[in-house]
This record gives C-alpha cells, structure tokens and sequence, in this order.
C-alpha cells in the first residue's frame, strides 16, 4: 500500500499559519506607530504655535487674553475678553480634548506671562496624550 505525501502536515501548517501572522502584525506595528508619532509632533506644534500667538497678541495689545480649550474638540479659540473677539485655530483632526483635563483654559496676561500652569489631557485616537505647559523667558514651552 503505497502513501500519497503531497501536502503539509497539520503542525507544518500551524507554523507556517504563525509565521505569517508574526510578520503581518509586526508590519502593521512598524508602519501604524511612526504615523501616530508624526501626527503627535503636528499636534504639539499646532499647539504651542497658538500659545504663542496669542501670547504675542497680548503683549502687543497690553492686556490679557484667554485660550480655550473646548471639551471633545480639536478646537482652541483665542479670545480678547475686553473686545469680545474671538479666532478659532484648529489641531489635527484626531486630537480631542479629554473631557477628564484639569485645564480648558489659560488666561495669558498683559506682560506675556500666564496666570496658571498645569496639564492639558488630548486624547489622539483614544491615546491620552498629556501636555505640561511651561513658560519661560518669554516662550511658550510645551512638554510631553
């Protein structure tokens, strides 16, 4: 009696079947984070970019300004409390602003400096991203 031994065994079949989902799941691994990454760095400096802005229109007008930071948005808004006015500036489309941040506001005063520091919470595609703001010498200074 004469065996047919044309095909894989079960246990070849099973290694090759883990192989393939090895590499599948470490390519998306490799291309998914830099992605993320990138769009972080665009996010971070959106945001210090508008701090700074703002912080310039409030020494330039010497009076104070605040930035709002509103809740599940990528929204921030630059406001003139004495002139009502307002300018909305937008993050990347996937930073949110956690509804859990201690801060949705940061008043910047008539000299450029700002009354509070703390932590602002984004969440970038469910990711908490968490920024400690700093003002030194004049400059907006945002940490990861």
């Amino acid at each position: 009696m004469s065996r047919n031994n044309s095909g894989f065994t079960f246990v070849e079949t099973l290694i090759a079947f883990a192989f393939f989902i090895f590499v599948a799941s470490t390519i998306y691994f490799l291309s998914h984070t830099p992605l993320l990454k990138v769009e972080e760095r665009d996010g971070i400096e959106q945001f210090e970019r508008v701090l700074y802005e703002a912080q310039m229109r409030a020494i330039s007008r010497k009076r104070a300004m605040s930035v709002l930071l509103l809740t599940d948005s990528n929204e921030m808004k630059v406001f003139d409390p004495y002139t009502n006015e307002s300018e909305s500036y937008y993050l990347p489309e996937s930073f949110r602003l956690s509804i859990h941040s201690p801060m949705k506001s940061i008043i910047i005063l008539g000299n450029g400096h700002v009354s509070q520091f703390g932590t602002i919470r984004y969440e970038v595609e469910g990711k908490p991203i968490f920024f400690r703001l700093q003002f030194q010498k004049g400059r907006v200074r945002v940490e990861m």
